[in-house]
């Protein structure tokens, strides 16, 4: 999937709210229901949620996904050239 605007590929912040619909949201804060994920998508990325929050805009500002690091995409070993 990709996001039109910026054309981001990855980075996606997913967030899986009561009724079970999925969310995704970029680094510039633009959030959207995605009804092509189901709750079991959601649970099967997010297998160890790891640290806890108050709250999903928490998680946002703790993650990047506020809109502070909009335009940018973090990198991981592959994408640096080292393989693993």
């Amino acid at each position: 999937m990709m996001y039109p605007k910026c054309c981001a590929r990855r980075d996606w912040m997913v967030s899986c709210d009561v009724p079970g619909r999925v969310f995704l949201r970029r680094r510039c804060a633009h959030q959207w229901h995605e009804p092509e994920l189901t709750r079991g998508d959601f649970d099967a990325m997010v297998a160890d949620p790891g640290q806890k929050y108050p709250d999903l805009e928490a998680v946002a500002r703790d993650t990047g996904h506020d809109g502070t690091l909009a335009g940018s995409s973090l990198l991981d070993a592959s994408d640096a050239g080292g393989g693993g």
